[in-house]
């Protein structure tokens, strides 16, 4: 056991009791500021997304009654209807040659089946001549 003076025991948890204060405080400091610098950041990104579209439909809003927009606009998606037909042609030409490899690979399979049967059949007589 270890005897203290009168008073020195509550002295000594006083002193913890301060120091552990000052621990703690300094950390709900640090964790404050660590949320406060990722609200300012989402807020910073939400600014810069809002001027870039009030930026854009200012620009959209000066352009939209002039006639090469107005054509543009209408001439854009049969652009991509024709991007689709030329895309849907390469996939099925794509297809049809892999029709044809697959066609050839599987002759092949079928010539080594046939080659391979042959050679057992003549392995078999060999070992019967044996």
């Amino acid at each position: 056991q270890v005897l203290f003076r009168t008073g020195g025991l509550a002295r000594l948890e006083e002193q913890r009791d301060a120091v552990l204060a000052g621990t703690i405080t300094r950390l709900q400091a640090q964790a404050r500021g660590v949320l406060a610098r990722r609200r300012l950041q989402k807020r910073k990104v939400q600014e810069t997304a809002i001027l870039c579209i009030q930026k854009n439909v200012r620009k959209f809003m000066g352009v939209r009654e002039w006639p090469w927009w107005r054509l543009l606009v209408r001439l854009t998606p049969l652009l991509n209807v024709h991007r689709t037909e030329h895309q849907l042609k390469e996939a099925k030409t794509e297809l049809e040659v892999l029709k044809a490899r697959l066609e050839k690979v599987e002759k092949d399979k079928n010539n080594l089946q046939q080659s391979n049967d042959k050679l057992e059949g003549r392995l078999s007589e060999v070992v019967a001549d044996l």
